[in-house]
């Protein structure tokens, strides 16, 4: 029993690790193409403004949604069985973490396409949000309301 609640836990952090690496390879090929090719659009400052207030309303939004969606689910948990919990667990968890992916794509989007380092800088709050939020025992422990002692 308790292999198999470590190896769910292992798998989970695995995937949701996953997501962050994600971004940050995204980010680094993002800026080895800006530094050999330059940005792709040539921007002008109505279009630097549009697409600065639209990511940042996104991640905003998408920061609310995620946790939004995470606490209905975690809230339906009711089984008092911990493989269950951890499994209903991972599904809240990886939503959030994919929603928050998802928005922080838009800023290295943004800066694949203008060039400015302003979203290289949202970039790395998108992948601190995402790292604020990764599963430790703690986390799972508060979010699921068990003992932290059941987690190892």
């Amino acid at each position: 029993m308790e292999k198999v609640i470590a190896q769910k836990l292992k798998s989970l952090r695995f995937v949701y690790m996953a997501l962050i690496i994600g971004v940050i390879s995204f980010i680094l090929f993002a800026v080895i193409i800006n530094y050999f090719n330059g940005s792709f659009l040539v921007p002008d400052q109505i279009m630097y403004n549009t697409f600065l207030i639209v990511s940042n309303v996104f991640f905003v939004v998408g920061l609310l949604v995620a946790v939004y969606i995470t606490r209905k689910k975690l809230s339906v948990i009711t089984t008092d069985d911990l493989e269950s919990k951890l499994d209903q667990y991972r599904e809240a968890i990886l939503a959030r973490g994919a929603i928050l992916e998802g928005t922080t794509f838009l800023f290295v989007a943004c800066y694949l396409m203008m060039g400015f380092h302003i979203f290289l800088i949202e970039t790395i709050i998108g992948i601190l949000a995402l790292a604020f939020f990764f599963p430790t025992n703690r986390r799972i422990a508060e979010e699921l309301k068990i003992d932290v002692r059941q987690l190892t």
